[in-house]
């Protein structure tokens, strides 16, 4: 299995981002990415930076991350978010016991959306907020 690397994710999105960039008006109209946009993130790895090696990721820094965020970023915001969320929620799920990593990794071009609820409680008492929960 071949381990994605940062600089290489970082030459793709400088080469795909361009393109990126003409789109991104389109992305703020349509309140979403051009499929194109997520296919890019797909074939250059990019939200594989956070992944454990194990399972073909960079297991990168955060630090390395954001930096793959804010070039995405430079040219189209909306894709940088995406490309934030992708890779943090597959940050997640390295946590996560083995099984269900392989059964999502298993495909290389997944893509990790979480959903996360909470189970903070928050009441206020007086000017202070107090909470409570796990």
């Amino acid at each position: 299995m071949e381990v994605v690397n940062l600089e290489t994710v970082i030459d793709g999105l400088h080469s795909v981002g361009p393109s990126w960039e003409k789109r991104s008006a389109l992305a703020d109209e349509a309140g979403c990415i051009d499929a194109e946009n997520a296919s890019d993130i797909r074939e250059i790895s990019a939200a594989r930076l956070l992944q454990p090696n194990d399972f073909g990721g960079a297991q990168a820094s955060i630090e390395d991350h954001m930096r793959a965020v804010a070039v995405a970023g430079e040219y189209c915001m909306a894709t940088s978010w995406c490309l934030a969320v992708w890779s943090a929620h597959g940050w997640m799920l390295a946590q996560m016991p083995t099984e269900g990593q392989h059964e999502i990794w298993s495909d290389p071009t997944n893509l990790v959306s979480a959903s996360i609820v909470p189970k903070n409680e928050f009441r206020q008492e007086g000017s202070d907020v107090i909470v409570s929960g796990r």
